[in-house]
């Protein structure tokens, strides 16, 4: 297994990296001020965690990136996860969705060791070290599963559409979303 088959920087190519972390850098401090003024009865159980929903109109304002994803692979929702401490979510595969696209708001100076997803096969693993205000188009159908330990973790999360065909429910696969972004 290799880190190219489980996850991808998100990046604007006609910007570049480092022009795409001002935009993401909005919006992680505006989902941090969403966050800070929450009311516990904001956040609903999503999986195994507690999740918030930002207004998808003001994310999509805020990033060309995410408009750019939108305009291909229509967004069904954005918002934050919330893992409390000492978490494991065991390994395992998404049937609810084909890819994800994540970016960490906890400080990843402090969650570097502290806090990461990994993808894992018989033969090997792969782990993603999160960089500040940077976004991941993440493999969510291989084997996977996310460790934190003594720190709240909070990641800002876009959950894609689902397309219905023969009244069957189909997702974006990581490939696609990711062949679009490299050609965007």
């Amino acid at each position: 297994m290799v880190e190219s088959d489980c996850y991808t920087q998100v990046n604007d190519n006609l910007s570049g990296w480092i022009a795409n972390r001002a935009p993401n850098a909005a919006l992680r401090k505006m989902a941090l001020r969403v966050v800070k003024h929450s009311t516990p009865e904001q956040w609903v159980k999503y999986f195994w965690w507690d999740a918030l929903c930002l207004d998808t109109d003001t994310c999509l304002d805020m990033s060309q990136t995410l408009r750019d994803i939108d305009a291909d692979f229509p967004i069904k929702a954005i918002g934050v996860t919330r893992i409390a401490p000492n978490t494991v979510y065991p390994l395992h595969k998404d049937t609810n969705r084909g890819c994800g696209i994540n970016m960490m708001l906890s400080d990843c100076n402090l969650h570097s060791t502290e806090s990461f997803c990994a993808w894992v096969d018989h033969e090997s693993t792969v782990q993603l070290q999160y960089e500040q205000d940077t976004m991941y188009l993440l493999n969510t159908r291989i084997e996977h599963t996310v460790y934190n330990f003594r720190y709240e973790r909070l990641m800002f999360m876009v959950e894609l559409e689902s397309t219905n065909i023969d009244q069957r429910n189909y997702f974006p696969d990581f490939e696609q979303v990711k062949e679009a972004l490299e050609q965007s």
